[in-house]
Order: C-alpha cells, then structure tokens, then sequence
C-alpha cells in the first residue's frame, strides 16, 4: 500500500487528540482532513481504515470478531471515551466494517471520519503494550510498516 507521509500525518494527529480525548483538538483535525487537498483528503480514510482493520484483528486469534464481540466492544468505548457524542450503534458500524470487507458502515457520512478516528485510537492505544509496544505510536508505525510492505 502507497501511503503519502501528509495523509499519514493528517490522520495521525486525529487518532493522537482522539487518544488524549482533547475534543478542541480533534475537531481541529478533522477541519484539518477536510481543508486538505482532495488527493490527500481522499488517501486519510483508508490509510486509518487499514491501521483500524489491523489493530482490530489482532485482538482476535480466532480470525476477525463477530457481531457480538463488536458490540461489547462498542459498548466497552463508548464508556471509555465519554467525550465523544458517538452512539454504540455507530461504533459497533465501524468496528463491523473493519471486521469484515462486505460491511459498509450505516451512518451520516460526516459522522463516519469521527468514529473511525476514535476507534482507531482506542484500538491502538489500550492493546499497544499486550501486542508488545511501549505506546501507541510505536503500534502506529509498525502497523503504518507493514501496511507499506504489503503489496495493493
């Protein structure tokens, strides 16, 4: 997978305010991603779909969660991340749409970049240190890494 280092960028600083649940600075991202250039606005979601769809699938040894592991797992960040206005339902259509390839997350469209960001970011940093990392951006990179190694 090709990925530009300004789409990295602009997706990183989402999932690191989204980690330090400062909503300021969240918001300021996203206008961010939305001011971008189209080529890059259009490279940030897949990028953090892919870190999303990685990180999430190494939480299961089994192959990816089922619908009810997502809902525990939506009800389980939406009570640690109070600060977002993000429903379970739309959580559980993101971590569903991460799970598996034919799931096309049902919600508004503006809301979609919100709750990929924070489920990304929660994925990333409540399991970075059982999957060995000192910190989420050591998780972040690796899985950035491989994504690079990986052929389209």
């Amino acid at each position: 997978m090709h990925i530009d280092p300004a789409a990295e960028d602009l997706g990183r600083e989402a999932i690191r305010t989204a980690i330090a649940q400062d909503q300021d600075g969240f918001l300021a991202s996203l206008e961010s991603m939305a001011q971008a250039e189209p080529i890059l606005r259009e490279q940030v979601l897949p990028i953090y779909s892919a870190v999303g769809r990685a990180a999430l699938l190494t939480v299961y040894s089994d192959g990816p969660p089922n619908q009810q592991q997502n809902l525990d797992m939506a009800r389980q960040i939406k009570e640690e991340e109070p600060w977002t206005p993000l429903t379970v339902r739309e959580l559980w259509e993101i971590l569903e749409g991460l799970s598996l390839d034919e799931h096309v997350p049902q919600m508004a469209a503006e809301r979609l970049p919100t709750a990929l960001f924070v489920v990304t970011g929660y994925l990333l940093s409540t399991y970075a240190q059982g999957q060995g990392f000192g910190n989420f951006y050591e998780y972040l990179d690796a899985i950035l890494d491989e994504l690079v190694r990986k052929p389209v």
